[in-house]
């Protein structure tokens, strides 16, 4: 008798529990769910704003819950608490059985075989390549002495080369550091020849993104650039450093784009204008002028 009164106490208690346990419901339009409680842990599942789930512990930032992965099996797997929200207990009486998981939708495939998605949703690193047109802008007076000599500028091309990190923020906000190789400078014509200023180096932005639903988001902030090269270059081939610059800059890059599932990872491409701040021309004491650089720059970029 004692016995089956200690065991329906656990019923009870054990009843009581799943009762009460935690529901959540995803408030970005598109949220990853992972193998494990960390942002660099493998994507096995993507589910879709509004779904529910019952929680089924949680581990720091993260909620524990079961979802149906791409192969269409019942796993366990961890979404983060910037994702979703408590929307209170599960209610009724508890189950005898684990009760099964909602099946959660899969993003739907288009006719190309590819899905559209919220950027700003997921986390991952962005490995990114696309060409440059930049250029060099003057204080009045220097310009005013290229346009005496009878010289011309033009766009200089060039690429980009790098990777970043988006670190989703919530609210279709994320945080969008990286590093990139990138090449610019400006093309110089005159009567009788034509030369180029090269540059060269490291560029770093810090941009925050903002996703606009469905695909498409937008992205700005500031960068810090290093150069590690600058030299003219003539027309027959011939080079010279140049020694009277600065090689640490900085400025703006302000850019939109469109992200697009491909499976577990996507397709990110974004066109930046980049607005350089600073200038480049290292002055004497008591000399005056100055020398900036800008760039559009179209990245190609695929994120894992």
């Amino acid at each position: 008798m004692r016995k089956r009164t200690i065991l329906a106490c656990v019923l009870l208690l054990v009843a009581a529990v799943a009762a009460n346990a935690a529901v959540v419901k995803v408030k970005v339009a598109t949220a990853n769910v992972r193998s494990k409680p960390d942002l660099m842990a493998p994507v096995i599942s993507r589910v879709s704003q509004g779904a529910l789930f019952e929680v089924q512990k949680k581990t720091g930032t993260w909620y524990e819950i079961s979802v149906v992965d791409n192969a269409g099996n019942i796993v366990t797997g961890y979404i983060n608490t910037d994702v979703v929200e408590e929307v209170g207990a599960a209610g009724g009486a508890a189950p005898t059985q684990p009760a099964a998981p909602p099946r959660v939708s899969q993003p739907a495939a288009s006719s190309s075989g590819y899905a559209s998605r919220a950027a700003g949703a997921a986390s991952g690193i962005i490995i990114g390549v696309g060409p440059v047109l930049s250029n060099l802008s003057y204080d009045s007076d220097t310009q005013q002495v290229l346009d005496d000599y009878g010289i011309t500028k033009k766009m200089k091309f060039g690429f980009q080369l790098g990777a970043s990190y988006q670190m989703p923020l919530g609210s279709g906000l994320s945080l969008l550091p990286g590093v990139y190789f990138s090449t610019g400078g400006a093309t110089f014509s005159f009567e009788g020849g034509s030369s180029k200023t090269s540059l060269s180096g490291l560029m770093i932005p810090i941009e925050v993104k903002f996703d606009l639903g469905g695909g498409p988001f937008i992205a700005a902030g500031p960068y810090l650039g290093f150069l590690i090269s600058a030299k003219t270059v003539d027309n027959e081939g011939n080079s010279e450093d140049l020694k009277d610059i600065n090689k640490v800059h900085f400025g703006l890059t302000l850019g939109a784009g469109y992200e697009m599932s491909m499976g577990a990872n996507a397709l990110v491409i974004k066109l930046a204008y980049q607005l350089g701040l600073s200038n480049l021309a290292k002055l004497a004491e008591g000399e005056t002028g100055s020398m900036k650089h800008s760039a559009i720059a179209l990245l190609v970029g695929f994120k894992i």
